[in-house]
């Protein structure tokens, strides 16, 4: 099984799953993290500055494998309101579960987006916030006190 190579790729199996390849190209990053998360490094946020109340609004972050943590995560992207409170939010294996985080090679990044819908009523600063937790629900860690990253705000009116 190990060093097998299937269409001339390495497979790397592992417990009833196996790996064949890359599923991206290692990107080249000149600039320091945006944010880690335990060996995971986030490297670009992309989200509207501005939405209407009641719209859906899209983030994509890029990550880049910095050091294999073995764990599968949970990425997520929360919205907050002005006082903290969450408001809408997206939990979501990476590549639909279909690759997961603890398949990822060092140097490889992965692209993933978040779609969070905004409540009627909210107006004003929204935060976004997001992280990684794992399937027992803890986060990895940030380096921050409660394990999440500060995205960006978006302003939301009517």
């Amino acid at each position: 099984m190990a060093g097998e190579r299937w269409a001339g790729l390495a497979v790397e199996p592992i417990a009833w799953r196996f790996k064949i390849g890359r599923l991206s190209t290692p990107g080249v990053f000149w600039q320091p993290p945006l944010a880690s998360f335990d060996g995971i490094w986030l490297r670009e946020v992309r989200y509207p500055a501005q939405a209407r109340s009641g719209q859906t609004i899209t983030a994509s972050l890029t990550y880049e494998m910095i050091r294999p943590n073995g764990k599968t995560g949970i990425a997520f992207v929360h919205a907050l309101d002005a006082a903290g409170h969450p408001i809408a939010q997206d939990d979501h294996e990476p590549n639909g579960g279909g690759y997961p985080t603890d398949f990822w090679s060092v140097g490889e990044c992965a692209r993933e987006t978040f779609t969070l819908r905004l409540p009627s009523e909210v107006q004003g600063p929204v935060r976004l916030v997001g992280g990684f937790y794992d399937l027992q629900g803890a986060r990895f860690p940030t380096g921050t006190p409660d394990d999440l990253v500060l995205l960006g705000t978006v302003d939301v009116g009517e």
